[in-house]
């Protein structure tokens, strides 16, 4: 039996016994591929809302996933497709940063997105949770890619990695009152970022048409801004925590 089989049956006997796996409601699907390195432990549906606005629908998705590393590479980056009908807003992308998941390991991700849906699938089509892409640490890729998922993960992935050389190189040369130092400065003086708006998906970057609006949840944040938020949160002793997971 293969490592990914006993995985998932181990998944599969954990979720039995712990009735940890939710089932979706009924107007959602989770379509992941036989072959998948990432498997669906356990899942928490939140408070998701519809409402009506003229000829179709708006879901206030809330939901969150746990999933594990099936799979025997580590994994930088995940992306995950929900779609809910083939119209502008109807697609959404869920991307979280900083990953380095070990095979085995479980991590979390969050769907919460705001999709439109046409009125006519209201009440047949489910909702679907797509799996688009998984990155590794080798940057291999795995997935579909219909949103362009490689190019995007493969990106942040190689500017996450430039932007933790240039805190762990300020680490080695001055020690750690010289990174404190440089982090104050980067949060005495922010650098200016694309509003969340702009950051959007838009034409080209997805396989659909150019008019199209991608929703996503886990903004495309620096890997810089994330660690600086980090020990602005927690301190300069989880911070390098955080940098030595990679």
């Amino acid at each position: 039996m293969s490592w990914r089989r006993i995985l998932a049956s181990i998944a599969g006997i954990l979720i039995a016994a712990t009735g940890k796996a939710a089932q979706p409601p009924g107007w959602l699907r989770i379509n992941f591929p036989d072959d998948s390195p990432v498997i669906v432990f356990s899942a928490f549906w939140g408070p998701s809302t519809w409402v009506i606005r003229g000829s179709g629908a708006m879901l206030n998705l809330q939901a969150s996933l746990a999933l594990l590393n099936s799979g025997q590479r580590h994994i930088r980056g995940i992306s995950l497709l929900v779609f809910a009908g083939d119209v502008a807003g109807g697609k959404g992308l869920a991307m979280p940063p900083g990953l380095n998941i070990a095979p085995g390991d479980l991590f979390p991700i969050d769907l919460n997105l705001r999709l439109l849906r046409p009125a006519q699938a209201a009440d047949s089509t489910p909702v679907e949770v797509r799996l688009d892409g998984v990155l590794f640490d080798d940057l291999q890729f795995y997935g579909p890619n219909k949103l362009s998922s490689r190019r995007l993960l493969t990106a942040r992935e190689i500017e996450a990695q430039h932007d933790r050389r240039s805190f762990e190189m300020l680490l080695e040369r001055g020690g750690i009152e010289a990174l404190r130092n440089e982090i104050l400065g980067f949060l005495g003086h922010p650098p200016e970022r694309p509003t969340a708006s702009s950051r959007s998906v838009r034409g080209r970057s997805t396989a659909y048409e150019p008019e199209s609006e991608l929703q996503q949840t886990h903004s495309s944040t620096p890997e810089s801004e994330r660690l600086l938020e980090i020990y602005r949160k927690n301190g300069m002793k989880a911070l390098l925590d955080e940098l030595s997971r990679f």
